[in-house]
């Protein structure tokens, strides 16, 4: 994981022709449809800038990273959210939460781990609990192509299979309806929102 500084700078200038990232963090965010007090659980909550957002909208979070210099900001930044250094591939919560978010950290790690990760973040759901994920896509034409080729140079290795996973796919496997499936910033990133199946809205 790159520091946290650089982490931030290049997050902003990828997303900043489009709103900036902060727009996609609040319509993530947004998609949750809160009430005071909800359990949410954050996968990879890096520098806490969500995690505060989520705290601003009276959640009480639960964010996991495994970077410790990460989590030193984001404890900074959101230090009444409860905080856990680990892998996301081998996290298991201990209680069940109304809603968990995923916001640019799937695409980190090896698609044959996303599917266990999705299950987990699955089951950890309280009925009518949503599962958010928001993270990067590529947008059609000659866009795409540009796109592609910026990702490549900041991001991790794993991008490319990310851009290939069948997450439709991911998501009913393990047992989750998808309710949205939503292409942001031109078609730069995407977010799916899905819950628990037999669980109505």
């Amino acid at each position: 994981m790159i520091a946290a500084a650089v982490y931030q700078m290049a997050a902003r200038a990828l997303f900043a022709p489009f709103g900036g990232i902060g727009a996609l963090r609040r319509r993530a965010v947004d998609s949750l449809e809160l009430r005071p007090g909800a359990k949410i659980l954050e996968l990879g909550c890096g520098p806490g800038d969500m995690t505060a957002e989520l705290l601003r909208r009276g959640a009480v979070v639960h964010a996991v990273d495994s970077s410790a210099a990460m989590l030193r900001v984001a404890t900074e930044r959101a230090p009444h959210a409860v905080f856990t250094h680990t892998d996301i591939r081998s996290y298991q919560p201990s209680t069940e939460f109304d809603a968990t978010l995923a916001a640019f950290v799937l695409h980190e790690i090896a698609p044959s781990e996303i599917p266990r990760v999705v299950r987990m973040a699955a089951a950890s759901l309280a009925p009518r609990g949503r599962l958010v994920i928001l993270d990067h896509a590529i947008p059609g034409g000659v866009d795409g192509a540009l796109w592609r080729a910026v990702l490549y140079l900041v991001e991790s290795s794993s991008i490319d299979a990310w851009l290939a996973l069948d997450l439709h796919r991911v998501l009913r496997n393990s047992g989750l309806v998808v309710l949205g499936d939503q292409p942001l910033a031109g078609g730069r990133a995407r977010m799916m929102i899905a819950r628990q199946a037999g669980t109505s809205e």
